[in-house]
């Protein structure tokens, strides 16, 4: 079993690749401890964002030691343009809040504009992320979610955190899954509790509205 907290030991050099990375201090902070990060994001706003000309290129870090970062729009790995773009040679490929099950396949019908489309099926989506990382590189999909929707109330995609991709796919694809849909609600808690975001609740009150699962692999 590997704790969340261990990942810091893989961090750099060629280090991350985060599928729809949104807000890209993650980002920032990992260059800045000298990885070479690459973002994607599908949403047309990033570029609005993020358009001034220090918001990429070499990131300085406290002791002197800086990364590069470099941000891409677009849908990966359905848009060849991008994923020629997007490359390989990575050590760690990260999603977060993006590739849940729910999303993805989600268990109810649901509008569209609730789902995400990968535009490529499973398979060819986890062979791209196999084919980008160097051997024993990992890829973690860690999601952060609210409680599940009662049996009568309308069903909530995004409460639904599970990976996406049969662990079978994942190890026919050449991949050794190190932790699949492990839970990781305590460190959230705390996580929580500690930025303040809990809201008054305590941590009993937390363990009945959010909730976080993660899955780790490694490239054999």
């Amino acid at each position: 079993m590997i704790r969340t907290s261990e990942l810091a030991a893989y961090a750099i050099p060629r280090l991350s690749r985060d599928f729809c990375n949104g807000l890209v201090g993650h980002l920032r902070m990992l260059s800045s401890l000298g990885a070479d990060s690459v973002g994607v994001e599908v949403n047309p706003l990033f570029q609005a964002l993020y358009s001034q000309p220090d918001d990429q290129g070499t990131v300085q870090g406290g002791s002197g030691v800086g990364g590069h970062l470099k941000l891409l729009l677009g849908k990966f790995p359905a848009d060849a343009e991008l994923a020629e773009a997007v490359g390989g040679g990575y050590d760690l490929f990260i999603s977060k809040n993006v590739l849940k099950r729910g999303y993805i396949h989600p268990a109810k019908k649901v509008d569209p504009r609730m789902t995400i489309q990968l535009g490529v099926d499973d398979k060819v989506y986890v062979q791209a992320m196999h084919s980008m990382l160097n051997c024993g590189g990992l890829a973690i999909i860690y999601n952060i979610c609210p409680a599940m929707a009662k049996q009568d109330d309308p069903y909530i995609p995004w409460a639904d955190g599970r990976c996406p991709f049969d662990r079978t796919l994942l190890e026919d694809a050449g991949f050794e899954v190190l932790a699949y849909d492990q839970d990781d609600s305590l460190a959230i808690h705390e996580f929580w509790m500690t930025l303040n975001l809990n809201r008054g609740q305590d941590r009993a009150a937390l363990g009945k509205t959010i909730f976080a699962t993660y899955t780790l692999i490694r490239k054999r």
